[in-house]
This record gives structure tokens, sequence and C-alpha cells, in this order.
């Protein structure tokens, strides 16, 4: 049996934050292997989706994760090219392996509001990458978690859409983005 982290977002553009926290989380916990899923549109952003396509994200992420032998991807969610629910993700890759879902300490503080969260909780428990001084006794009316749920992380504060704005500014973020991922939104003339 396998333990197995699951990684999705929107990864508009995926940057070293992301591989970061997803190295750090497979080490501390040693995890078999982590799978990032592109979403081809998050519930809470479907008035303001990605700019990039799902297929542009989905290669950005593939080329960013292809030197670590721990890391796959799956294009689960931007073959169905509906809104992405992480549940229905779940429940196809769910099988005798342990799957654990992983999550920032800023998506927790919506995590309740998440389609069939409990259900989520039940088929992948949260493994969520925390700073030093947030609360590790998260309190929620909806759900409990326990210490075994938060892993320390030193976190790069790097965000997609400053990101975004530099790209667009024609600035150097060759210290931010994976050089060959770097290299493709170049090519492919993404977020200009």
């Amino acid at each position: 049996m396998k333990n197995i982290g699951f990684f999705g977002g929107s990864f508009d553009p995926i940057h070293l934050g992301h591989l970061n926290l997803a190295i750090q989380i497979l080490e501390k916990l040693k995890l078999d292997k982590i799978i990032f899923c592109p979403a081809n549109v998050s519930p809470f952003k479907t008035k303001k989706p990605p700019m990039a396509s799902s297929k542009d994200r989905f290669e950005m992420a593939r080329i960013a994760i292809k030197d670590f032998k721990d890391f796959e991807i799956t294009n689960f969610e931007i073959k169905n090219e509906n809104v992405s629910y992480t549940i229905n993700t779940l429940k196809e890759l769910k099988n005798s392996d342990n799957l654990r879902l992983i999550i920032t300490e800023d998506t927790l503080l919506n995590f309740d509001k998440w389609k069939d969260y409990k259900n989520i909780l039940q088929i992948a428990p949260l493994i969520v990458g925390v700073r030093n001084k947030f609360l590790e006794n998260f309190k929620s009316e909806n759900f409990t978690l326990d210490n075994k749920n938060f892993v320390k992380t030193n976190v790069f504060e790097i965000s997609s859409t400053e990101i975004r704005k530099r790209l667009k500014n024609q600035k150097n973020c060759s210290h931010l983005i994976p050089k060959e991922t770097l290299d493709y939104i170049y090519n492919r003339k993404l977020y200009l």
C-alpha cells in the first residue's frame, strides 16, 4: 500500500512555491509519490477562470515536475472540461492506496465550502502545509483536525497572480518559475 499525496490547483502558472511545498511534504511525511492535478476551472473561480488554457497549464505543470521521480501528473480534471470538484477526482483515483489531500493554510480557511468536504476527509485526509506561526489547533465548527494533519513548511511567498503581473510587465521571473516552464510561457506568449 502506497502513501500518495494529491495536489490540485489552477497552477496558473505553476511556480517554485508549489514545488517547494510538495517536496517538503513528500520528504517530511515519507510519501511514495505526489500527484499534481491542474483544475479545469475551480468552482470558486467560475467568474474569473484561469488566464492560461487548461492544456497550457497542464503542460507547464508537466514540464515543471518532469525531473522529480516521485511526482506525477493527471489530466483527469482538464479532460472533463467542466467545473472541477476535488471529490470527483478523488473518487476516481481512490484505490487501495492511502490518499491524502495537500492544501495550504489559506485554502483550509474555506475548506468547509468545498463540495462534499466531509466525504473528501473520509477519502483523503488533509495534509496542510503551514508556516510556523499558524495556529496548530485549528478550529472549525464543521470538522476537526489534529497535529498529524499539519506539516510545518518553509513557505516561499510566491503568488501566481504576482507572477502573471510580472510577466505582463515583462519583468524577470526566472527566480520564481522553473526555467523550462518559463521557456514554455515565453514560447506560447502566455500572460503577456
